[in-house]
């Protein structure tokens, strides 16, 4: 059984005060301390992996819940646990919560809201109804830095689908990009809002037979000339997944993996490298191999010294911590997500994030609570010193 170091008192029966959820524990094979920050009966995710999920003074980490039936957003306050209902508007979209500085953006309806996670304060950031031609609007909830372009994709139920940059200051929305086939994970670069990346429908990373160029996981486009080309690309038998810019825009970090075939348990058995390429495409850099656990979602701390990632494997799954200085890496916890979808995709995996410091890791996991996805968060502050120089 987990260590329970501390377990909050809920709040009195008829108090003003928000109620303190944190549970605090030792992971038994790491000996590091763990926070799940959210409790109860309902779930409560974590935003995904691609997005910012903490304010950036490290103050306030966000979540959504269905505590109240339907997905509303809560903080956790990183100083003393406390939980406070951000909003009462619904959040649509499994990946669609973004933090920017202090404010968090959701859709609910069409219309982009930011508020305030301290004060609540509300304003109206972009209303795209009418303003997108397909039936069906998404927020990605990418931004550049600046916080002054974003992409919003629609849909046609034949799955057909385009892309639309958004100039948030003047509300100026322009479409980009259209496909019969569709395609996933638009990323709007963080400091050049010219460059998008996204993922083709039909995947054709297996077809070994065509050349690298026809069965890129993501491709490029550039919308000052309108080239859309192949860019994140691998060789023969090897498979590219789940690119993440990082914050500074001058790369792309990406896993390319090999399936060694004869294992008995498919989700071992794979050798796996995190990889970057710069904003053009070239200078490949290989960060870190592991040849047994198959990773699968990371991303890159803002100053690109730390990366994290987690494990495609249900109910025994290690959360690595990179040091892209050093090639070492180390598991700093296993959240150990037992991978039901739980009829929401985004409950398949852990899908870590870090804090604008990067001191602090947050992901999404059921270890505790099976079948009902909780919000956690991991201190790494101590874990990072080790790697000092």
């Amino acid at each position: 059984m987990k260590k329970l170091l501390s377990l909050a008192l809920v709040a009195l029966v008829g108090c003003s005060m928000p109620a303190t959820e944190r549970i605090v524990y030792i992971d038994e094979k790491t000996g590091n301390e763990v926070w799940q920050v959210s409790q109860g009966d309902s779930m409560s995710l974590m935003p995904y992996f691609e997005t910012q999920g903490f304010t950036h003074d490290d103050r306030y980490a966000v979540f959504k819940s269905k505590r109240e039936g339907d997905w509303k957003l809560f903080s956790t306050s990183i100083a003393t646990g406390e939980v406070r209902k951000i909003s009462d508007r619904t959040v649509e979209g499994s990946y669609s919560i973004y933090v920017t500085g202090d404010e968090v953006i959701f859709m609910e309806r069409g219309v982009i809201y930011a508020v305030h996670v301290e004060t609540h304060a509300e304003r109206v950031l972009f209303d795209a109804n009418g303003r997108v031609d397909e039936a069906q609007i998404s927020f990605n909830a990418l931004f550049t830095e600046d916080g002054e372009w974003m992409v919003l994709t629609g849909t046609d139920p034949d799955r057909s689908a385009s892309f639309y940059r958004l100039y948030v200051p003047t509300g100026r929305l322009e479409k980009i990009f259209s496909s019969k086939t569709g395609f996933t994970h638009p990323m709007i670069n963080p400091v050049y809002p010219n460059l998008i990346t996204f993922v083709p429908k039909p995947d054709k990373r297996a077809m070994y037979d065509l050349p690298k160029e026809e069965r890129a996981r993501g491709m490029l486009l550039n919308t000052d000339d309108g080239s859309v080309r192949p860019f994140v690309m691998s060789e023969r038998n090897y498979r590219a997944t789940h690119e993440t810019w990082s914050k500074d825009g001058e790369r792309l970090y990406y896993f390319d993996k090999l399936h060694k075939p004869g294992y008995a348990d498919p989700s071992q058995g794979w050798e796996i490298s995190v990889v970057s390429i710069d904003k053009e495409g070239g200078d490949r850099q290989v960060h870190y191999l592991n040849n047994r656990f198959k990773l699968a979602h990371g991303i890159a701390t803002a100053d690109q010294r730390f990366f994290v990632c987690d494990v495609d494997r249900p109910r025994s799954n290690p959360l690595f911590l990179v040091s892209l200085e050093t090639g070492e890496a180390e598991i700093v916890c296993w959240p150990d997500q037992t991978q039901p979808s739980a009829g929401n995709v985004q409950t398949e995996h852990v899908h870590p994030l870090f804090s604008r410091s990067g001191n602090y890791v947050a992901f999404t996991s059921d270890r505790n609570t099976p079948g009902v996805p909780q919000a956690f968060i991991v201190p790494i502050a101590k874990i990072k010193q080790k790697y000092e120089h």
